[in-house]
């Protein structure tokens, strides 16, 4: 799988895969302040040594200078610092949020953020692990609620008819809130909380008119 770092004043594109700390088929683009092009690495290889210290194995390296020129060399092994990473930087995880386990949606939260990933994917999953629960309990005290309703006519065939609209609009509310937190319109909490809001409201509306209902007729 090919992916995108960037730690610090270097971006780092990894097109092999292999263990965090031993990645292969490696480039390195190291940017000045103005984010100009400074230097280019190749390397069929790149092993951690020791902290933030890396041995890269067949390199062929091209600097950039001010004046436009540039200049190429070639080594076997090379060792280079590259301040910001740890054993830890390259360990992100592919696959779906949703069937990762909790503590791994967290850890990999903190790991793309360090190195300039995206994580809504990951911080809308774990919202969506209480939100979910949260949501078909509100969608159930709601149907109660408009089952208990004085004002309802018809039995069992209304009453179901009202439970699959209930339902209906709970996975359209999933949907359109999943959309807007992955096209970054809304914060991923807003996106799986919203449903549980929207349905304990019509819940309470639900039961307030039953109490006033009972208030006429007394």
């Amino acid at each position: 799988p090919k992916q995108w770092f960037r730690i610090g004043n270097h971006i780092f594109h990894v097109k092999g895969g292999g263990k965090p700390t031993e990645l292969t088929d490696v480039t390195i683009f190291t940017l000045d302040a103005d984010f100009s092009l400074t230097r280019k690495i190749d390397a069929e290889s790149m092993t951690l040594i020791d902290a933030s210290r890396w041995r890269l194995q067949h390199v062929q390296s091209r600097q950039f200078l001010a004046s436009g020129e540039s200049t190429s060399s070639a080594n076997e092994s090379i060792e280079l610092d590259l301040p910001g990473t740890t054993p830890e930087t390259f360990r992100v995880q592919a696959g779906r949020p949703e069937l990762m386990a909790l503590s791994d949606l967290h850890a990999q939260i903190s790991i793309r953020n360090n190195v300039g990933l995206s994580t809504v994917r990951h911080e809308l999953a774990v919202h969506n692990r209480f939100a979910y629960p949260m949501t078909g309990l509100a969608a159930s005290l709601t149907i109660i609620a408009l089952s208990l309703r004085h004002s309802r006519k018809g039995h069992l065939t209304v009453a179901l008819i009202e439970g699959l609209l209930v339902m209906l609009l709970v996975f359209t509310a999933l949907l359109i809130g999943k959309s807007l937190v992955l096209s970054e319109r809304i914060a991923p909490s807003v996106g799986a909380w919203a449903p549980v809001g929207t349905l304990s409201a019509m819940a309470l509306i639900s039961s307030s008119g039953m109490h006033v209902s009972r208030k006429r007729r007394k």
